[in-house]
C-alpha cells in the first residue's frame, strides 16, 4: 500500500521514470490500485513488472488497461506472468490504441496452456491447443509505434509462426524481434 501512496502523491514520486518491481510477488488485493496509479502517473517511461503474479489475478484485464493509459510509458516488461485468451486478447487490442506510444514490449513465457479451438470443423481430429499469444499477435499489425517485441518461451508454433508473419508484413517500425525458445514445429 505504501508504494502506491508514493506513486500517487504530488510529494512522492511525481518524477520517476523508471520503476522495475520485477520478482516481488504483490498480493492480489492491491494490483488493481498499483496499476490504476500508475496509468495515471505523469511521467512514468519504463515499468518492469516481470513475474509479479499479475497473471493470477482475475482482474488481470482491467490492471492493464489501467497501466495502458499511461499516455508517457514507453517500455514495459510484462514476463513471467501467465496470462490467457482474454488477458492476450486485450494486450493486444491495448497496444495497437492510436493514443499507445509503447515502443518496447517483454511478454516472454506469459502463455498459459490456452483454450481447446478446433481448427477445422468437419475434421476428424482432435481439438488442439490453441495458444493465447497468437491473439496478441493478430493485432501487432496495428501497433505501429512498437520497436521492440519479446515473445520468447510462449509455446509458438507453426499456426503463431503464419500469423506472426503476416503481421510483421504490414508492420515496417518493428526493428528487434526475440522468438527464442518456441518450438514452431
Amino acid at each position: 500500500q505504501e508504494i502506491i501512496n508514493l506513486v500517487e502523491s504530488s510529494s512522492g514520486l511525481s518524477n520517476l521514470k523508471i520503476l522495475d518491481v520485477s520478482g516481488i510477488p504483490f498480493p492480489v488485493r492491491i494490483q488493481l490500485d498499483f496499476c490504476l496509479a500508475l496509468g495515471e502517473h505523469s511521467n512514468l517511461e519504463n515499468l518492469q513488472l516481470a513475474d509479479v503474479g499479475l497473471g493470477s489475478n482475475p482482474v488481470a484485464k482491467q490492471c492493464l488497461e489501467a497501466l495502458f493509459r499511461c499516455n508517457t510509458l514507453s517500455a514495459l516488461d510484462l514476463s513471467w506472468n501467465s496470462f490467457g485468451d482474454e488477458v492476450f486478447g486485450a494486450i493486444g487490442a491495448y497496444v495497437s490504441q492510436p493514443h499507445v506510444h509503447l515502443r518496447w514490449l517483454s511478454l516472454s513465457n506469459c502463455s498459459s496452456a490456452g483454450t481447446e479451438a478446433m481448427e477445422d470443423r468437419h475434421s476428424a481430429e482432435q481439438a488442439k491447443p490453441f495458444k493465447p499469444v497468437n491473439l496478441m499477435l493478430e493485432c501487432l499489425a496495428k501497433a505501429k509505434s512498437l520497436t521492440y517485441l519479446d515473445i520468447s518461451i510462449n509455446r509458438l508454433d507453426l499456426t503463431g509462426a503464419l500469423i506472426l508473419e503476416d503481421a510483421l508484413s504490414r508492420h515496417r517500425s518493428l526493428t528487434e524481434l526475440d522468438v527464442s525458445r518456441n518450438p514452431f514445429g
